[in-house]
């Protein structure tokens, strides 16, 4: 996956909110664990639809769960109960269409955002869906549609999103024009690059 914390990107999210966003795609990475695990999709479905109650729940007091303990001390006052369901309720839709959408990708980047800048608007969601959809191809050993993914990143422009999201979905782009081929030292030029101007 490429995630908020590889080491070229964290150093873009300001100190102030490092930590809660972090606790963010902790909670993020909890949420896709689950909407993977097992063999019964019905149970899958079960314990995210918890989740998403419990998140909604937040302002009623700590839950006895370790990470919405954190959620609780943490997101809920920086943003409202239901915007950190609407997390568990994108990756419930995922989960429930088979992994046919980029639900929670979209959501994930619209929460870091604002958290990022609580004034300014996001960028694209399809640059958030593209950020999705290559992480989960760099999951799969073989038979990636890459081709698709290539088709995809043509239409994409990372500009618009706060800085980190930005070089996430410009990471996301280049390895999927170059069809899942990663090339480190052009990954680190490109990072350093939307590092800097944005895009």
């Amino acid at each position: 996956m490429l995630r908020i914390d590889h080491p070229l990107i964290l150093p873009l999210v300001p100190q102030s909110v490092r930590d809660p966003i972090l606790l963010l795609w902790r909670l993020d990475a909890r949420l896709a664990e689950l909407a993977h695990a097992g063999r019964e999709p019905a149970l899958r479905l079960i314990r995210l639809r918890w989740w998403a109650d419990r998140l909604g729940a937040l302002a009623d007091g700590p839950p006895a769960e370790p990470l919405l303990q954190e959620a609780h001390e943490q997101l809920l006052g920086r943003m409202a109960p239901a915007d950190l369901a609407g997390l568990a309720e994108a990756w419930f839709d995922y989960a429930e269409s088979e992994g046919s959408n980029d639900a929670p990708g979209k959501s994930l980047f619209s929460l870091t955002s604002r958290l990022l800048l609580p004034t300014e608007p996001t960028g694209s969601p399809d640059a958030a869906a593209l950020w999705f959809h290559v992480s989960g191809l760099l999951g799969q050993p073989d038979g990636a549609d890459w081709a698709g993914a290539a088709r995809r990143a043509l239409q994409v422009k990372v500009a618009g999103w706060p800085r980190p999201l930005a070089a996430l979905a410009g990471l996301a782009r280049a390895i999927a024009l170059r069809h899942g081929v990663r090339s480190p030292g052009r990954e680190q030029l490109l990072l350093l690059r939307v590092g800097l101007i944005g895009r």
